[in-house]
């Protein structure tokens, strides 16, 4: 029977439209609160691009008009190691592997049938993560993500 209608004193059932609006005000704020991780998601890879951009822009800033001192440099190097770090960990997260980011994405782009599927084995995606991170699989072309896009900045600050 629909959960919509409750049963009256003589077993018939009866519409309940308070009990109705509250199942749809709470389906609405669990779509609320669902849609606003995923912008918490977004924003955290958003960040971590923009402080690649902005620590490689001071980097070409020290470079530029900084006089050349071991402390310059030793600035300059860090600047530009934060970057590449940054980089690194944005990319890594897009990872779909279930406790990373890249995982929400891939299940926001499945059927419902293979998203309540992968539901299933997320528990041990923490256990898969730390495989591939021990085993080095896929080391190569997460070296080669993280160079191009790390030249794409430098391209994009005039490094």
């Amino acid at each position: 029977m629909n959960e919509r209608f409750e049963k009256d004193s003589n077993g018939m059932p009866q519409y309940d439209p308070a009990a109705a609006h509250e199942r749809r005000m709470a389906r609405a704020a669990a779509r609320r609160r669902a849609q606003q991780r995923r912008c918490k998601r977004r924003l955290r890879l958003l960040i971590l691009c923009l402080l690649a951009l902005v620590l490689l822009f001071v980097g070409r800033l020290v470079y530029d008009y900084a006089p050349y001192s071991e402390a310059n440099q030793r600035l300059l190097t860090f600047l530009l190691t934060t970057a590449i770090l940054s980089l690194g960990l944005g990319l890594f997260n897009l990872i779909p592997i279930p406790p990373l980011d890249g995982s929400k994405v891939l299940f926001s782009l499945l059927p419902d049938r293979a998203y309540n599927m992968m539901l299933r084995y997320e528990r041990y995606g923490m256990f898969l993560l730390w495989a591939v991170v021990l085993l080095g699989v896929g080391d190569k072309w997460m070296s080669a993500a993280i160079q191009w896009t790390y030249e794409l900045f430098c391209r994009v600050v005039g490094f």
